[in-house]
């Protein structure tokens, strides 16, 4: 399967196009487990007495963070090496 961007001769869309975006894995999994803490905590991370959690007002960027990131594992093509090896296909 290949991204629609790889058909269309405008440069504008190059880089929606296979192979020109590099993953970040890391950043990819930061994101997640952020979502995942705010999910988890009690609050909405806007009382003073929870210093360290994180506010709402934050989770509209966290979740396009995480959709772009995504989408850079899949154009980067690295997300096709994980699918064609042995152990990922036996998850």
């Amino acid at each position: 399967m290949e991204t629609p961007a790889n058909k269309i001769p405008d440069g504008m869309w190059d880089f929606l196009k296979d192979g020109n975006q590099k993953a970040n894995v890391k950043a990819l999994k930061t994101a997640v487990y952020t979502l995942i803490g705010m999910s988890t905590q009690k609050t909405a991370g806007q009382r003073l007495d929870h210093p360290k959690h994180i506010s709402f007002g934050v989770l509209e960027i966290l979740k396009w963070k995480i959709i772009c990131e995504a989408v850079a594992l899949v154009l980067s093509g690295k997300l096709d090496e994980m699918e064609n090896e042995k152990e990922f296909n036996e998850l």
